[in-house]
């Protein structure tokens, strides 16, 4: 009751502005709800280029670590590391971030370690541990929240990903192939669990592959990891690998045919590696597209919300200006005792609509 007396009380300059404001109001809600969303969409499509740009420095600093490995060299990538901090922070949670940080640090010591160890023995424990951290890592990253964004972008990251497990698990193979070879020319008894191992890592290949095509929904993708297997080196690298899982091993392979045979490994990782790039390019092509047309999506909100705000307050006032000097007349008119004054009324009074021509009678 005291609501519909405040209202009765209100004047009609004020009855008519309210009436204005409150679908403004509303109009305004609905639009900052709108462009809310799309900065969030923006936020998210920012992080997931910054995610990319997150795998594609770390799959830099794993091929580093791979190509000293072999050495006693202390490969610099403290730079890079700090780098990956910063974009963690930038895109996982806070304990997502800080669990990270501390992998990267383990990576580290364990780079560092294969790099001093006393012997190959000790450099392959070592090598086990940098492995396992690496692992932490990628499973970390293929869980991260910022993936979940677009369909599109989302069915670019889960490819992205299997074909980093990829390019890692290929990777591994050609150490271990290459811990193989070291192991029977130095007369060490470590044949049987290198030959698993490799075993294990081609099938870990197999089932990443097989999940690649089945899952990925993008042709091209497809299309483009299925032109790299038509290589001749997944063909020549395959042979070799059954030469050394064989009960002959290595004892069957000369010089000339173990060189080609790592030769057809590298190449074929270096492919994988290559299909792994043209994603992260085409994604990032599709980020770019999609920030653009959200930003002219969100400008275009703007610029139609603006009008119809402009518009809205300028009929509104226009109409209660309108409506309360005609009605303020008509008092002023009754007020008078000299009909005479109809006349001037009439003639100051303008419009044609309804209320216009009920003031005129």
């Amino acid at each position: 009751m005291n609501k519909l007396e405040l209202w009765n009380n209100l004047s009609v300059k004020h009855k008519m502005l309210l009436l204005v404001l409150l679908p403004l109001a509303l109009i305004v809600f609905l639009a900052s709800r709108q462009i809310t969303s799309l900065n969030n969409q923006l936020a998210d499509l920012e992080k997931v280029e910054r995610l990319v740009r997150y795998s594609e420095v770390l799959s830099d600093v794993q091929s580093k670590a791979n190509d000293a490995r072999p050495t006693s060299d202390v490969v610099d990538i403290t730079s890079s590391l700090e780098s990956l901090k910063v974009l963690g922070a930038e895109i996982f949670p806070s304990d997502e971030a800080v669990r990270l940080s501390g992998l990267l640090d383990d990576y580290q010591e364990s780079v560092v370690s294969v790099a001093e160890a006393a012997d190959y023995v000790e450099k392959q424990e070592l090598v086990e541990w940098q492995v396992d951290t690496y692992k932490q890592i990628l499973m970390i990253i293929e869980k991260s929240p910022a993936k979940a964004v677009l369909p599109v972008v989302d069915g670019h990251m889960v490819a992205l990903s299997q074909l980093e497990w990829l390019v890692f698990w290929a990777d591994e193979e050609i150490w271990q192939t290459s811990a193989l070879i070291q192991s029977y020319q130095s007369g060490e008894a470590t044949d049987e669990l290198s030959k698993q191992e490799i075993a294990n890592l081609v099938q870990n290949q197999q089932l990443f592959v097989e999940r690649f095509v089945a899952i990925n929904a993008d042709p091209m993708q497809v299309n483009l990891l299925l032109d790299s297997f038509s290589n001749p080196a997944f063909e020549e690298s395959s042979m070799f690998r059954n030469v050394l899982l064989s009960s002959e091993g290595v004892a069957s392979l000369s010089s000339a045919e173990i060189k080609a045979g790592i030769d057809a490994l590298n190449l074929r990782s270096n492919l994988i590696q290559g299909v792994s790039l043209s994603i992260e390019e085409q994604l990032r092509q599709e980020i770019r597209t999609l920030v653009a047309g959200f930003e002219q999506q969100r400008m275009g909100f703007l610029t139609v919300v603006s009008l119809l705000t402009v518009m809205l307050i300028v009929i509104g006032v226009n109409l209660a200006l309108r409506v309360t000097r005609n009605l303020g007349l008509v008092l002023k008119f009754l007020e008078q005792e000299d009909d005479n004054q109809a006349i001037s009324l009439t003639s100051k009074i303008g419009g044609k609509d309804e209320l216009s021509d009920l003031l005129k009678r």
